[in-house]
């Protein structure tokens, strides 16, 4: 089987879904479609839900009834739509119970218990699989919906940002998708062991396509998006972007982690267990042929490219805990890792030296961080410094940092960059420099390195000033 993932940029322009449903058709075999919710619908949601007390629900709703019949009339005469209409009402209904119960455990507690607020945002996925089911039947394609709590996708962790229990799923899934049919399953989302509705973060479809890709033994998962492919650098702020027609797992991990809006950063695990390809396509540029415009799979072909990728997040911050021996005491390491761990505080990664131990994690963590070590003394730590205002820039490419020309040209970029380099340092798999600078700066250094690495490389020009 192959799993299809479609963006909810797919399905923001009119016309775009009669494309989507021509697409389905064109691989003329069983599939497993995985679908995210119409572009914004999700930001409504969420909107919705941190402003209850001044919303009209049923204004709300009728709002979110009246885009998607939109979306359905642009396909269909208004005169075969009316099952549609009906069903597309019913599972508004149900959101609107939702949010009726949310209202009133607001009246009450004052706040929205996390499953009730990840089940309300789960259906904008639900929303947009229904209506793709409704107009395949419509057009005679045989097919089925199955929400994620009936297909099995079993989560664990947190409401907001749940993972795959990749073994479970697997076992569930395969009880429970048809093999003979097309199959479409709103993603985002998951259901815990214990029945609750769980979010898998943001971009958490492409998430779930992958778990689903790993489930099922997917020969790929395409993923269809309004975009060119997988670019070097984010076109909203660099002028010439490349397109990279090839990457590695490794590498679109460290992308996507590192700021690359593109993948949600989990998407590669699943698929790298199997090693099952992703095959990058751009909704915009089909034409009845499947020629993806980038691929990403455990293979490293022959790239003249310097590297895949400059990106950069502001979600960091730096924790500093200096003293004279702490880089030569054995067990301070551990002793400081083993703490934050035990206060479930995720370490992005540690740059050490003989005076310093400097631990970076995401930036909303902070705060729970500097609470927790108000009341704890570490060995050999004199003075603990909390540093924010920073941003991380990632250069990408699979063996960089044995890479001379590489190397060179990015410290002859950061040579003109008019801001103190914090740190530059390599990751240890490989396949990434990572470069510490003042968030105020970040730009100018995203350009520089960028302009300098790809110099000479074709250009997939944008309206950026």
């Amino acid at each position: 089987m192959k799993v299809v993932k479609f963006g909810g940029s797919c399905l923001k322009e009119p016309g775009n879904l009669r494309k989507v449903i021509e697409i389905i058709e064109k691989y003329e075999r069983p599939l497993i479609v995985v679908v995210s919710a119409l572009h914004g619908v999700t930001s409504e949601l969420e909107r919705s839900v941190g402003n209850l007390k001044f919303i009209d629900i049923e204004i709300f709703i009728e709002t979110l009834f009246r885009r998607h019949l939109k979306l359905l009339q642009d396909v269909v005469n208004h005169s075969t739509t009316t099952r549609i209409e009906r069903k597309l009402r019913e599972r508004l209904e149900e959101l609107k119970e939702k949010y009726e119960l949310a209202m009133k455990t607001f009246r009450i507690l004052g706040e929205i218990p996390e499953e009730l607020h990840d089940k309300i945002l789960s259906y904008g996925e639900r929303l947009t699989s229904l209506l793709l089911k409704e107009l395949l039947l419509l057009k005679g394609v045989e097919c089925e919906e199955v929400l994620p709590e009936n297909a099995g996708l079993i989560t664990y962790g947190t409401f907001g940002n749940a993972f795959v229990d990749l073994v479970e799923s697997a076992k569930r899934l395969r009880r429970n998708i048809s093999s003979s049919r097309i199959t479409i399953i709103p993603g985002f989302y998951g259901v815990s062991r214990e029945g609750h509705i769980t979010l898998l973060g943001k971009e958490g479809s492409d998430y779930s396509a992958a778990a689903i890709a790993y489930c099922v033994d997917a020969d790929s998962m395409d993923v269809w998006k309004d975009v060119p492919g997988f670019m070097s650098g984010d076109p909203d702020i660099i002028e010439e972007v490349v397109l990279i027609p090839h990457l590695t797992y490794s590498e679109a991990l460290e992308l996507s982690y590192f700021g690359a809006r593109i993948f949600h950063p989990l998407t590669m695990e699943p698929l790298m267990k199997k090693s099952i390809p992703i095959r990058l396509f751009n909704i915009n540029e089909f034409f009845g042929v499947f020629e993806p415009n980038t691929i990403i799979s455990g293979d490293e072909p022959i790239a003249s490219l310097p590297a895949k990728g400059v990106t950069f997040t502001d979600d960091i911050a730096v924790v500093k805990f200096e003293g004279g021996e702490v880089g030569r005491r054995p067990g301070i390491l551990s002793e400081i890792s083993g703490f934050f761990g035990k206060h479930g505080i995720n370490i992005k990664f540690v740059i050490t030296s003989q005076t310093s131990i400097n631990v970076i994690l995401a930036k909303q963590d902070l705060k729970r961080c500097e609470d927790v070590l108000k009341e704890t003394k570490f060995s050999f730590v004199e003075k603990v410094t909390y540093l924010t205002n920073l941003s991380l820039v990632a250069v990408v490419r699979e063996g960089i940092i044995n890479n001379q020309d590489a190397l060179i040209r990015i410290l002859d970029a950061l040579k003109r960059v008019k801001a103190s380099v914090e740190m530059l340092s390599g990751g240890a798999s490989g396949s990434s420099i990572y470069i510490l600078v003042p968030s105020a700066n970040r730009l100018e250094v995203v350009r520089k390195i960028h302009r300098e690495l790809f110099a000479h490389s074709i250009y997939i020009e944008t309206n950026t000033g």
